[in-house]
This record gives structure tokens, sequence and C-alpha cells, in this order.
């Protein structure tokens, strides 16, 4: 969407979501949203209440997005090898879709502001209801704690770190490209092409490394 498609409310946080993902929350400043969203100060108050709302908006959509996909996952009859790869397929098209999203709404935790852990505490609680579910249809044992602590938080775990370090990887492309000093590329990952092949390879490597370890896990409970 162009940014002149967009409404104000729309404008003010697509453009928090992107300040934040560069800065942090505590590195941006009301005005500087304001500014990149072509809007003045008072409006966004009026939206938001402020840039703590914005976060707190950030945080709401970002869990939302994120349920809806760990939540379509076929039908609870289909077998758990389809279960698990729709499961791990929807987060990687969603983690593509709202990388910048997802970096601010699931790691911006400012411990200094009670309303803001409340509400993320809120999120944290449905999520390990959604996915003890989830294990409960596939034969997991949800009351053992340690293996739930480990299955529900390993796929999230290894895609959050992936999308994070693409960020870094990209991010030191367009520096170096925008510089005269072209600094040493010390990863390959600086040059790969993260494309639809690439997330194909991806997702079936993955899918079957979780699916293993989940039947591992099942047939030894």
């Amino acid at each position: 969407m162009k940014k002149s498609d967009e409404n104000p409310k729309e404008r003010i946080f697509n453009a928090a979501v992107v300040l934040f993902a560069h800065r942090g929350f505590a590195g941006v400043r009301t005005r500087e949203i304001a500014e990149k969203a072509g809007v003045n100060i008072a409006m966004l108050n009026y939206y938001f209440g402020g840039k703590l709302g914005v976060l707190r908006a950030i945080i709401n959509e970002s869990y939302e997005k994120f349920y809806q996909a760990i939540t379509d996952v076929a039908n609870k009859d289909a077998p758990r090898e389809e279960r698990v790869r729709c499961l791990v397929k929807n987060l990687i098209d969603f983690y593509r879709s709202n990388r910048e999203l997802a970096m601010v709404g699931f790691n911006t935790l400012p411990i200094d502001i009670p309303e803001m852990l409340d509400l993320k505490m809120k999120w944290i609680t449905e999520y390990r209801a959604r996915m003890n579910k989830f294990f409960s249809q596939l034969g997991l044992d949800i009351h053992d704690t340690v293996k739930m602590s480990f299955m529900r938080g390993m796929v999230c775990a290894i895609l959050s770190s992936h999308f994070n370090m693409r960020f870094i990887y990209e991010h030191i492309t367009q520096v170096a490209g925008g510089s005269k000093r072209q600094p040493k590329k010390t990863t390959p990952e600086v040059d790969l092409k993260y494309d639809d092949a690439y997330y194909k390879s991806f997702h079936e490597l993955l899918s079957t490394f979780y699916l293993n370890g989940l039947n591992s896990v099942i047939e030894k409970g």
C-alpha cells in the first residue's frame, strides 16, 4: 500500500513500526513518529494517546496475526505430520509478511512500564493455552512442564532468531551500499537471496527437524 493510500492512523502505526524496529522504543521520540507519518503530534495523540499507545497497538496486532497463524493449522483430525508442516509454513509466512511488526511486538519489553508487562503477560498466557491445545491433539503430555516449555518455544525461537539476524544482514548491506568504504563481509548470509525457493527449503528442513524431535518426545513419553 502506498503511503498516499493510507489513512493518518495507518501512517502513524506504520511509521512507528519502522522507527521502533530500527532504533528501539526508547530511542524514538513522539515527534519523530509524527513527522515520518506526515501528521502533527495532536493527531497522533488523538488516535493513540501518545507513543506508548502506538506501542500497545503494535503489540496487539503482532500477537493477533501470530495467533491467527498458529490457529489456522489444518483440521485437528489431520495426521500429525500434516499439522506440524502447516504450522511451520504459517509461521514462516507470518514472519516474512510481518518481520518488523514481529520484531517490535515480540522483542520490545519496557520493564519499567507495568501496563506493558501486563499486556505481554496476557498475550503470553493466551499463547500457552493455544499451543497446549495444539500439542494435546498431537498426543503430547501437556502436564509435563519441561517438554512443553521446550516444544512450545523451539520453532518460534528458531524463526525469531533467523528473521532478526536477516534484518541485521540486510542492514549491513544497506550501510555498505551507501558508504565509500566497504566493510568486510564476514558472513555468507549477507549475500543470500531470501526468496520463495530459499523459504521452501527452509520450511522443509525446519518441519522435518521439528517433527522428528516431536515424534521422539511423544514416543518416549
